[in-house]
């Protein structure tokens, strides 16, 4: 029977840089031959290095098939390790070689990618040229799993749980009002006033199942005593939510920042019914445990001002 090293002995003795870049060449290319091209390695020393790690492991990290390598579910937990160790140490050099001409990676998610990041990046821009901004946009519990993961730098998002806020550093910026918005030729918007069991008896594009906004909305028809409207159409995209509302008659609850100009432009219209349709504040949000590189602290002193003046 094969005795596994101790994590100690494994990590500090048997692993190498090598072979955490492999298995994120490996998961990105599919194949043997093409990560050991990308690292330029011959594809023999490729396969040498993966059966050595998986032998020292005692578990196999990828399925072999005539149509390449996937990784198995250990070796989706080590690619996703791998991946962070690697930009980890990435970072680690453009600190000691004082080199702001690197990237930082912002996860973001749609109201402040839209109001906050574009004035911070400018910001940003003016103070320290040639740094890289990234962005990426997505729910806020997707963002802090990849800030975990080491994926990004900072998210801008919210802290929807006691998950969410384990191992993260919160920064409030500011929060989402939000209002029922229709295309300009909505029967309802003849009316003075709409009430809620009115809305409830309409056609809905809803938030994707699990979002806080579709959680409130389906909460505020319950405490009212009505059925939840049914997701005629279920997106979070906005371009597409407004594509929808403008050809139907259907209804959307949206970040009054990201509709107002398109009211102002007269696409949407926003219906009149005095609901309070709140989210959690939103804000910076960084790894508890980690310090932040020059670059990335560049770019939250940047969001910082910006959003000092925005109040």
């Amino acid at each position: 029977m094969m005795i596994k090293p101790s994590a100690h002995s494994f990590v500090r003795s048997h692993l190498k840089t090598r072979h955490l870049a492999l298995l994120v060449e490996l998961d990105r290319q599919g194949s043997v031959a093409q990560a050991a091209v990308a690292l330029k390695l011959s594809q023999p020393g490729a396969s040498k290095l993966l059966t050595e790690l998986e032998q020292k492991l005692g578990v196999q990290l990828f399925e072999r098939s005539q149509n390449g390598v996937s990784p198995s579910l250990y070796g989706r937990v080590l690619i996703r390790r791998a991946g962070a160790a690697l930009r980890q140490m990435s970072a680690a050099y453009h600190e000691v070689t004082g080199d702001m001409s690197s990237q930082v990676d912002v996860g973001s998610i749609a109201t402040p990618a839209k109001i906050l990041l574009p004035p911070a990046i400018s910001l940003l821009a003016s103070r320290k040229p040639g740094l890289c901004v990234a962005v990426s946009v997505a729910a806020s519990d997707t963002l802090i799993d990849r800030l975990r993961a080491a994926e990004y730098d900072i998210v801008i998002g919210r802290i929807g749980s006691a998950r969410d806020a384990e191992g993260v550093a919160f920064e409030p910026l500011g929060d989402e009002h939000h209002l029922v918005v229709a295309g300009p030729d909505h029967p309802l918007l003849k009316q003075e006033q709409v009430e809620l069991a009115a809305l409830a008896d309409q056609s809905w594009i809803l938030p994707p199942k699990g979002s806080n906004m579709r959680a409130r909305l389906e909460a505020l028809f319950r405490e009212h005593g009505l059925a939840v409207p049914p997701a005629d159409v279920q997106s979070a995209d906005l371009p597409f939510v407004v594509s929808v509302l403008c050809n139907t008659t259907m209804l959307a609850a949206l970040p009054v920042e990201l509709v107002q100009p398109l009211v102002d432009e007269g696409m949407l219209a926003v219906v009149p019914c005095n609901l309070e349709l709140r989210m959690d504040r939103y804000g910076i949000i960084t790894r508890s445990d980690h310090p932040l590189s020059p670059a990335a602290a560049a770019m939250m002193t940047a969001l910082r001002d910006v959003a000092r003046a925005q109040l």
